[in-house]
Formats: C-alpha cells, sequence, structure tokens
C-alpha cells in the first residue's frame, strides 16, 4: 500500500495522506489484465480488511487472485513524497516483517501455481527483500524454467533496499533462468559490470555505447531479448524517455518521447514490462514491441497511483496513430 501527502505536500506539511495500491508485479498484471492478457497475481497478505480492500482492487482489474495466501500480521507499506519542478520525489519503504517477506517455503505450491501458465515476470525489488524470499523466487524460477515458461525479469534495483554489492551477487545467480531480461543503462552496467562503453560530450551513451552495452551483456549470458529504458530528467515533471530493444540478430531504437506536466511516474517502468509481454505475446515485430511498450510507459506518466489505467486503443493511438491530447468528441 503507498501513502502520499496531497497536493505535491512534503512529508512534514501534511496531516492527511492519500492510499492507493500496487507493487511492481501487480501493476503488470493489472495493465496486462487489462489489455486481455489473463494474468495472476502471487503474493502473501494478513488476513485483515487492508487485504482484503487490496484483493478487491486486484479484482476490479480483472487479475486473479486465486492462489494469494494468508497469514503474518502486516501489508508492506512505501511512502512517497511526490516532487515537483527541481525537488526530487522520496521513497520510504516499510516492508520489513510483511506477511510476503516473512514468507515461507510452503506457502506456495508452484506445480499448481504454474497450471497453463505460458509467462513468469519478477523484479529486483521482490529479490532484495530479504535472502529467504531470493531462495523461494529461486526455486519457482527453477520450476519454470522446467516447464518451458518464458521469465521475464526487471532489474528494477533499489538502492534503499540492498547495496549494489548485494544486488549483484544476487541477481547473478538468476540470469540463467531469465529469458528477457528489462533494466536501465545504469543498472545493466552495475550488474553486468560493462566497461568502454561509446558516450557523448555530456557522458551520455550513444547509439553505439548502448549497442556495445547490449554485446557484453550477450557475451556473459546470453537472453532472448534484452530491453533497456532511456530516460533523461530535465525536472520531476519533465523528462525525456527512449528505448531499445536487443536481440542477437536485431536491435531497435523507439523515437523520443517529450514528456511535459508529468502527473505521476511511479509504475511508468513496469509499464513498459507489461507492454514489452502484451506485444511479444501478440508476436509484434521489434520495432512495434518496443513503440508499444514505451507508449506504455509514457502514457503511465498522466495517471495518478501505481498501476497504467489506460486502454489498449490509447496506446495504439500513441504508438502507431495520431494521439496529440485533443478533446475526444
Amino acid at each position: 500500500m503507498r501513502l502520499t501527502p496531497c497536493d505535491f505536500n512534503r512529508f512534514t506539511q501534511s496531516n492527511l495522506l492519500k492510499t492507493n495500491f500496487g507493487g511492481a508485479e501487480a501493476n503488470v498484471a493489472v495493465l496486462l489484465s487489462s489489455l486481455n492478457i489473463p494474468s495472476k497475481f502471487i503474493t502473501k497478505l494478513p488476513n485483515n480488511d487492508i487485504s482484503k480492500s487490496a484483493i478487491e482492487f486486484l479484482r476490479q482489474h480483472n487479475v486473479d487472485t486465486s492462489e494469494i495466501v494468508f497469514g503474518g500480521d502486516r501489508l508492506g507499506l512505501y511512502f512517497l513524497e511526490q516532487g515537483i519542478g527541481y525537488r526530487p520525489s522520496k521513497v520510504i519503504y516499510d516492508r520489513q516483517y510483511s506477511s510476503f517477506s516473512m514468507s515461507s517455503f510452503s506457502d506456495y505450491d508452484w506445480e499448481k501455481i504454474f497450471k497453463d501458465v505460458s509467462w513468469f515476470h519478477i523484479s529486483g525489488i521482490t529479490l532484495a527483500l530479504n535472502d529467504n524470499l531470493f531462495n523461494i523466487c529461486l526455486e519457482a524460477l527453477k520450476i519454470a524454467k522446467s516447464k518451458n515458461i518464458k521469465v521475464s525479469f526487471d532489474i528494477n534495483y533499489r538502492k534503499s533496499l540492498w547495496s549494489k554489492e548485494k544486488a549483484k551477487e544476487t541477481i547473478l545467480k538468476i540470469i540463467k533462468y531469465v529469458d528477457i531480461c528489462i533494466g536501465n543503462e545504469e543498472h545493466l552496467q552495475m550488474i553486468f559490470d560493462t566497461h568502454d562503453l561509446d558516450r557523448d560530450k555530456h557522458n551520455e551513451l550513444t547509439h553505439c555505447g548502448y549497442l556495445q552495452l547490449c554485446k557484453q551483456i550477450d557475451a556473459i549470458h546470453k537472453f532472448e531479448k534484452i530491453f533497456i529504458t532511456m530516460r533523461r530528467t530535465v525536472s520531476s515533471n519533465h523528462n525525456k524517455f527512449s528505448s531499445m530493444c536487443y536481440t542477437e540478430n536485431n536491435h531497435y531504437f523507439s523515437r523520443w518521447y517529450d514528456i511535459t506536466d508529468i502527473l505521476d511516474r511511479v509504475g511508468s517502468g513496469d509499464s513498459f514490462s507489461a507492454g514489452v509481454i502484451y506485444s511479444i505475446i501478440s508476436k509484434y515485430d521489434i520495432k512495434d514491441i518496443l513503440e508499444f511498450a514505451s507508449s506504455a510507459c509514457v502514457l503511465k506518466h498522466s495517471v495518478n497511483g501505481d498501476i497504467c489505467d489506460i486502454r489498449k486503443e490509447e496506446i495504439e493511438d500513441l504508438a502507431f496513430g495520431q494521439m496529440n491530447g485533443r478533446i475526444e468528441r
């Protein structure tokens, strides 16, 4: 559950906090469900009214909650102070001893969970919570791999949850089970220890530098596809966004988007991941995969809360059509 001061106030200014439900994998499941991809969310929650509200929220978005287990005492929280102008947003996590972080191996029957499942998505935020949860996720990944289930992994590194050294050590243990790797250039460079990449006069990676990055990663592990999100932050309310996809025989860069008047950027990376998963399942070509996923990410910036409450037609209009912000009548 996310708790946010109203009207871009700081924590010290507000005695009123808005609540939203979300989380990296949950955000992906919600958008996929809205795109008519049947999606199931796996977690552990305390058996109380707050959790029931969270489950009802997921069900409202047609996410299958049948495999959620109950136990423990508390739902994980995070507090978000939304930035504005040149003041950045701030996040404070409160997830220690949450029901999910205290999961045990016996909570999840992966054979049952993975029945009739073709895709499994996981993020680095989940792996970061503690070693026990990492081992549970590792078991899930091994079983998914044995069943030829496609696995996508979003690095989603959060420095307040674990160190760079711990993240690198942990993530390198799971990459052999991953088909689709998603991350930004900073996190990919950190995990895979890349070097000597071509940069421009502003020290930003050039297209050649991104290609070098992917080839160095490819030499460590041959993912089916690598997706890289590219963000330039002008201010909290003004970002520029593009992305890249790399496969062994092909690569593509999306167009750049100038995102002004950002309402809420939390969950935009999860929208990108959902866009990737949807368009691969839908058998889009590499160019259209990237444009669809990028458009989903960009449109999330216009929606309050963690989830991307955007229709498929709106994503397609921005990716392939003529969306321009004019009133539809």
